[in-house]
Protein backbone atom coordinates (compact mmCIF):
# COMPACT_ATOMS: atom_id res chain seq x y z
CA UNK A 1 0.00 0.00 0.00
CA UNK A 2 1.08 3.52 0.04
CA UNK A 3 2.19 5.77 2.35
CA UNK A 4 0.09 8.44 3.45
CA UNK A 5 2.40 12.16 4.98
CA UNK A 6 0.35 13.82 7.66
CA UNK A 7 0.58 17.53 7.54
CA UNK A 8 -2.09 18.50 9.49
CA UNK A 9 -0.15 17.70 12.90
CA UNK A 10 2.53 19.76 11.66
CA UNK A 11 0.64 22.47 10.70
CA UNK A 12 -1.48 22.54 14.24
CA UNK A 13 1.36 22.06 16.17
CA UNK A 14 2.82 25.44 14.52
CA UNK A 15 0.43 27.09 15.27
CA UNK A 16 -0.69 25.87 19.45
CA UNK A 17 1.97 27.83 20.83
CA UNK A 18 0.41 31.36 19.65
CA UNK A 19 -2.82 29.95 21.65
CA UNK A 20 -0.69 29.61 24.53
CA UNK A 21 -1.03 25.88 24.07
CA UNK A 22 1.91 23.42 24.70
CA UNK A 23 2.47 20.37 22.66
CA UNK A 24 3.03 17.33 24.32
CA UNK A 25 2.95 14.91 21.63
CA UNK A 26 1.32 13.42 18.35
CA UNK A 27 -0.27 10.45 18.46
CA UNK A 28 -1.35 9.03 14.54
CA UNK A 29 -3.68 5.76 14.98
CA UNK A 30 -3.85 3.96 11.58
CA UNK A 31 -6.93 2.19 9.94
CA UNK A 32 -6.83 -1.00 8.77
Amino acid sequence: MGELVDTNSSWIASRLPALGIQLQSISIIGTT
